[in-house]
């Protein structure tokens, strides 16, 4: 299961609720391939993204504004540090030790 609880620019508050609703019943490695596919989607100019990223294609956008990929991208880096994590352990950061 999978869900969301935070505060944030627009940008990431979209990303997060596009995240979850996409990553549900999802594996961790379908969830990792699309990580990675929406990673490229905002910053590479690779066209629409691949169908399977469906609604989250709407954020191409951000590809055009490089001060805004880390918004998009924070709550994708929280999930990627949450599979990373230790057992037991219940912060995750995505900011750098």
């Amino acid at each position: 299961d999978i869900k969301f609880s935070g505060r944030g620019c627009a940008i990431s508050q979209a990303s997060a609720s596009l995240m979850t609703m996409k990553l549900k019943g999802k594996s961790r490695p379908e969830a990792l391939d699309l990580l990675r596919a929406f990673h490229d989607l905002v910053t590479n100019d690779a066209g629409e993204g691949p169908k399977t990223l469906g609604d989250l294609r709407v954020m191409k956008g951000v590809r055009n504004f490089p001060q805004r990929v880390k918004c998009a991208m924070l709550p994708w880096r929280a999930v990627e540090q949450a599979f990373e994590q230790g057992a037991g352990e219940s912060t995750v950061s995505t900011e750098p030790a």
